[in-house]
């Protein structure tokens, strides 16, 4: 599944944030965030290679645990909405360390 514009494809950022309010083509990968949630690990890592979408999938993940500001509005129409992990009420605090090269 995926929501925005298929002319409009920007490879360069990794902001889940100005993918979605500037209709920017993205694939549904939340089911990512369900998979983080109902794993139950203390710790995940993320390795890849180059060009994956891991820098994405982990401001996707913030953008959804974050509790400085509310950003529901950008999962509507994403698969998590639906799942019930998608409910923020329920969910405990979680702490997001991003590390880049």
């Amino acid at each position: 599944m995926f929501i925005g514009d298929i002319k409009n494809i920007n490879l360069s950022t990794s902001s889940f944030e100005c993918m979605i309010t500037e209709g920017r083509l993205y694939v549904d990968k939340t089911r990512l965030i369900e998979n983080f949630l109902q794993n139950g690990s203390e710790v995940n890592l993320i390795a890849r290679q180059r060009r994956l979408g891991k820098s994405l999938n982990m401001d996707t993940l913030r953008c959804f645990l974050t509790d400085k500001e509310d950003l529901r509005h950008l999962f509507k129409g994403l698969y998590i909405e639906k799942s019930p992990c998608g409910n923020k009420q329920i969910l405990p605090q979680f702490s997001i360390l991003i590390l880049k090269r």
